[in-house]
C-alpha cells in the first residue's frame, strides 16, 4: 500500500510538472477560443479507431498466452486490456499488473506467467516505438536546432554519435545480439528451472512461471499474423493522430499530412511511457512541442489538439472497460446455468 501511495504521488508530481510546461507560453483566451472552432465530425471516427486499437492489442496479447492446452477467451482478454488502461489513469503501471491478475483469475492461470507475457508485449511495443523514433529522427527531423528544441542539448549530442552510419549499424547489431543472447539465457534458465521445479520453493516457482511467460514468444505459431497485428495496432495509433488534424483544420492551414502524424505518434509515445497517470501532462507536453517545433502550429492550438485527443481516448477506455467488464460478469453468471 505504501509503495502504491508513493507511485501515485510521484506520478501526480510528474504530471503536474508537465502540465505546467504545457501551459507555459499559452494564451488562455486563445486556447478557449480554439475549442469553439473544433469540427467534431472528425472526432467520431477517432473513437472507432481507438476501440479497434484496444481489440488489436488484446488479440496480439492473446497470441502470446496461447499454448497447446490453453486458449484464453477473447472477452476475458479484451476486458483485461481495457481494465489495465483504465487503472493506469489512477496509478501508473499498476494497470499492467491488474490486467495480468484479471486474466489469471478468469482463466485460472498463474499470475506470474501472465505478467511475463505482459512484459514481453511491452518490450515489443518499446522496440516498435524506438524504430518509429529512429525513422522520425532520420527522415522528418534533419535540423539539429529542431532536435535541440524538442529534446534538449544533451540528448542531441548523444544522438549525433549515431548519425555516423558505422555507429548506427554497430548500435543496431548490438541491440539485436543482446536480444538474441538474452533470449537464449532465459531459455537455458527455464530449462534448468523446469528440471528442478518439483522441489523448488514457491518464490522460485513464481520466477519460473514468469520466465515462461516472458519467453512465450517461442509458442507463437503464426508469426505473420502476430507482426500484422502489431503493424495494424500502430497504424491505428497513427490514424488517431492524423484524423484529429482535420478537427482543427491543420492540413489546410499548416499543410500537415500523414508523415506529421507519424512524428506526433512517435514522439508522443515518450510521454505515454513516462510514469504519469494516464499520460496526463506528459502526453500533452510532447504533442504540443512536436506540433510547435516540427509543424509551426501555435502552442495554444497544439495544446487544444492534445487535450481533445487525450480526452477522447480516455472516454473510449473508460466506456469500453465498463461495458466489457459488465458483459464478462453477465456471461460468467450464465455459464454455470448452462
Amino acid at each position: 500500500m505504501k509503495r502504491n501511495t508513493l507511485n501515485i504521488i510521484f506520478g501526480v508530481l510528474i504530471g503536474a510538472l508537465f502540465i505546467w510546461l504545457s501551459l507555459r507560453n499559452v494564451v488562455v483566451d486563445e486556447f478557449v477560443e480554439i475549442f469553439s472552432e473544433i469540427q467534431l465530425g472528425w472526432v467520431f471516427p477517432y473513437l472507432f479507431i481507438a476501440f479497434g486499437s484496444i481489440v488489436l492489442r488484446a488479440e496480439r496479447w492473446r497470441m502470446l498466452m496461447q499454448k497447446e492446452n490453453r486458449v484464453p477467451g477473447r472477452l476475458n482478454v479484451n476486458s483485461a486490456v481495457a481494465l489495465g488502461m483504465m487503472v493506469n489513469y489512477a496509478i501508473p503501471r499498476l494497470g499492467e499488473v491488474s490486467r495480468a491478475a484479471y486474466v489469471a483469475r478468469k482463466e485460472k492461470i498463474s499470475t506470474s506467467n501472465i505478467f511475463g507475457t505482459v512484459v514481453l508485449e511491452r518490450i515489443v511495443d518499446l522496440v516498435t516505438m524506438m524504430f518509429l523514433l529512429l525513422v522520425v529522427l532520420l527522415v522528418t527531423v534533419s535540423d539539429s536546432q529542431t532536435l535541440r528544441s524538442l529534446f534538449g542539448d544533451d540528448t542531441v549530442n548523444l544522438l549525433r554519435v549515431f548519425y555516423d552510419p558505422v555507429n548506427a549499424i554497430l548500435l543496431i547489431t548490438g541491440l539485436l545480439l543482446s536480444l538474441i543472447f538474452g533470449y537464449r539465457i532465459l531459455k537455458h534458465l527455464l530449462s534448468a528451472a523446469n528440471r528442478e521445479k518439483a522441489r523448488t520453493s514457491r518464490f522460485r516457482s513464481l520466477i519460473v512461471t514468469f520466465v515462461e511467460g516472458l519467453i512465450s514468444v517461442r509458442h507463437i505459431k503464426n508469426w505473420p499474423w502476430f507482426l500484422l497485428l502489431t503493424a495494424l495496432m500502430w497504424i491505428c495509433y497513427i490514424l488517431m493522430s492524423y484524423l484529429p488534424f482535420y478537427a482543427f483544420s491543420l492540413p489546410g492551414i499548416y499543410g500537415l499530412g500523414f508523415g506529421d502524424a507519424i512524428a506526433v505518434t512517435a514522439i508522443a509515445s515518450i510521454g505515454v511511457v513516462l510514469p504519469s497517470p494516464g499520460g496526463v501532462g506528459t502526453y500533452h507536453y510532447f504533442v504540443k512541442q512536436t506540433l510547435l517545433v516540427l509543424c509551426a502550429v501555435p502552442a495554444a492550438t497544439g495544446l487544444a489538439y492534445a487535450v481533445v485527443t487525450h480526452g477522447a481516448m480516455m472516454i473510449v477506455i473508460f466506456t469500453t472497460s465498463l461495458i466489457l467488464l459488465v458483459m464478462n460478469q453477465i456471461v460468467g453468471r450464465r455459464k454455470p446455468a448452462e
